[in-house]
């Protein structure tokens, strides 16, 4: 924040008071701030106050220089004084508001904002840094709220227009959030975040190539980017460019070794190339810098440098099909030739086909909703359970459903008993290896009778397996003993092509199974 006290007045006499000597250290304590020695600077506010200890400018500008020397605590403490001294002090208040923000007091920060625009409701500073705030709070309506106030009082303010599009990608809204994005690199062409976050758009629109440029003029102009590196090298890994993301992703790491992404996506790199061991390390330190990196923790085992779980982590699965949701259908679709619902609607025929009546079906694990057409003219009702939210959204939009269901798939089964006389999962058990808690709970879901019909990757005859892909396949022989455990019969169980990965075939198992019980 700018020092706003004016050129010092010359002082040709000694002091003869003690409030003359607090102003004299005062004034001594800007031209070093102004310079830059911040030490310096701190001492002679320190020696104002020594004098006047209820000298307000000393104790703001005090709290100017420890937060840029990063004492924050410090700051905030002559920040706080600063304002008990003079209650109306706006300028006090947003410098708080700064401290408790870098501090990560988030909520005191808001308050701290909240405060200057009760005294001027027109500080721009302060809408823009409330909506920043909010934005990390959650509070995505309010944020955007904030950065339009900013900007209708401000249209060319920078920060604003970068803040509000940061909150409007985080609402889902991309298009409008690129365009924000480009009207703050219209303001300002050499505005580095900006472009970062326009490739942040752009990526999660799979725009791969267009990301990757983004990313790159963002470095031009700022080459410590380490994230927007980071970025750039998982759009070279999307597009197939290995061997570049793993230079970027090495660039990344040596400007901020302590980025877990950066290692994670290393590790995914390497893992591309069949490099498991160095995966694995990769994947190890990604885990020791982010503990709770889930993603991180399922491909340290995928690759055998860990024991293998008996399922994914339900945060790893929410978090992989948060971000697949919007291009889920196309990719499976139209790049995979992903076939797995219509096969198992032919196996369920197949399994009845003399059956007279609609059904009650649960679609487990429904995802977008790919199964939902195709099932609705058997069903009475067609109820979808998925762990990812934005999945439900897209499967709700195509008003197929009776009911849809956000949950990890083995509690929400525990809400029901005889109800369903149909249960599909299609591509569900490739992200759980022990399949047997689920197939109990599905007999007990279904009625006497019921079917459950449900695809699986084909895996070696020993029980099953989580592959480098992250994926687990499972052998027939593991499906038949615990099928018969969890009391079905075998109906149908057909070798079949799934899907494609790279252009190779993935082998699986259409399965249908009835409940005995």
């Amino acid at each position: 924040m700018p020092l706003g006290f004016g050129k010092p007045p010359r002082r040709d006499r000694k002091p003869a008071t003690a409030l003359a000597q607090a102003a004299e250290m005062f004034d001594l304590g800007l031209v070093l701030h102004r310079q830059g020695r911040l030490a310096e600077a701190i001492v002679r506010y320190g020696q104002a106050l020594d004098f006047q200890a209820d000298y307000v400018e000393a104790h703001f500008a005090l709290g100017l220089a420890l937060q840029a020397q990063g004492n924050l605590d410090g700051a905030i403490d002559h920040l706080q004084r600063a304002i008990e001294l003079r209650s109306y002090y706006t300028d006090a208040h947003f410098a708080l508001g700064t401290a408790l923000h870098e501090k990560g007091r988030l909520k005191e920060a808001v308050a701290a904002y909240e405060r200057v625009l009760a005294i001027e409701p027109e500080y721009v500073k302060a809408h823009n840094n409330l909506g920043a705030v909010q934005r990390e709070l959650g509070a995505l309506d309010e944020a955007v709220a904030s950065c339009r106030r900013a900007i209708a009082l401000d249209p060319g303010y920078v920060e604003a227009h970068n803040n509000l599009g940061v909150a409007l990608k985080d609402q889902g809204e991309r298009s409008e959030a690129a365009a924000c994005f480009k009207r703050a690199l219209t303001l300002q062409p050499d505005f580095a975040e900006a472009y970062y976050n326009l490739g942040l758009v752009l990526q999660a629109q799979q725009q791969w190539s267009e990301a990757a440029a983004v990313y790159r003029t963002a470095l031009l102009l700022k080459p410590d980017l380490a994230e927007a590196q980071t970025n750039l090298a998982n759009a070279q890994l999307s597009l197939g460019q290995v061997r570049e993301a793993i230079e970027s992703f090495e660039a990344a790491l040596a400007l901020a070794p302590w980025l877990a992404a950066a290692h994670r996506g290393l590790g995914n790199a390497r893992r591309d190339l069949g490099q498991l061991a160095q995966a694995a390390a990769a994947y190890t330190e990604a885990i020791r810098l982010d503990p709770a990196d889930s993603e991180a923790r399922h491909y340290l085992a995928a690759v055998g440098g860990a024991p293998v779980p008996p399922a994914a982590d339900p945060r790893y699965v929410a978090a992989l099909f948060d971000d697949y949701a919007e291009r889920f259908d196309a990719h499976l679709l139209e790049d995979l030739a992903y076939s797995t619902p219509r096969q198992l609607l032919e196996a369920v025929r197949a399994a009845a086909p003399h059956a007279n009546h609609l059904l009650n079906i649960l679609d487990l694990g429904c995802g977008t909703g790919l199964c939902g057409p195709l099932f609705k003219p058997l069903a009475h009702r067609l109820v979808g359970i998925d762990l990812s939210s934005r999945m439900i959204e897209k499967a709700r939009a195509r008003a197929v459903y009776d009911e849809l269901v956000t949950g990890e798939i083995g509690e929400q089964l525990a809400h029901y008993r005889d109800a369903f006389d149909l249960i599909v999962a299609a591509d569900v058990f490739p992200y759980l290896g022990d399949l047997l808690p689920v197939l109990v709970a599905s007999a007990v879901t279904l009625v006497p009778g019921g079917l459950l019909a449900f695809s699986v990757e084909a895996g070696p005859e020993e029980d099953y397996l989580l592959q480098p892909s992250g994926r687990y396949a499972h052998a027939l022989s593991y499906l038949r003993q615990a099928a018969a455990f969890a009391e079905f019969v075998e109906v149908s169980a057909q070798q079949s092509v799934l899907r494609t990965d790279k252009g190779e075939p993935i082998a699986g198992w259409i399965v249908v199974l009835r409940s005995r019980r």
